[in-house]
């Protein structure tokens, strides 16, 4: 998250485009790591909801995208840092609190039916 507050900080006060092009890639390099990780987790542990939180990355990765040729498109970020404000920084906070919570409940289940039965 502090990462595309970073973002849109530095759309606002990029010298030049080759600066934004450089935040747009650290940052959508970053998402799609940390997504990775994420998704091999749910993976391993087996959580049914993987494919969700895979077209979820999807849509995020596809709005960072879109994002980006707004920018390139207006040659300004005030209205791609609003954006980006609006629509990413809500979805991957919510997008986190959910996935903690689906793989936490899931561990939690997966954990019971392993365990023995007095």
């Amino acid at each position: 998250m502090a990462k595309l507050q970073w973002l849109a900080e530095v759309l606002l006060h990029a010298k030049d485009d080759t600066q934004a092009l450089n935040a747009f890639r650290d940052t959508g390099r970053l998402a799609l790591e940390l997504f990775q990780r994420e998704e091999l987790e749910m993976e391993r542990c087996g959580c049914p909801a993987l494919a969700v939180n895979r077209a979820g990355h999807g849509k995020f990765t596809q709005t960072l995208s879109n994002l980006y040729a707004q920018y390139i498109a207006e040659r300004s970020g005030i209205r791609v840092s609003r954006d980006l404000r609006k629509e990413l920084l809500p979805w991957i906070q919510e997008h986190h609190a959910l996935v903690d919570r689906q793989l936490a409940h899931h561990l939690r289940r997966s954990q019971a039916v392993l365990l023995p039965r007095e």
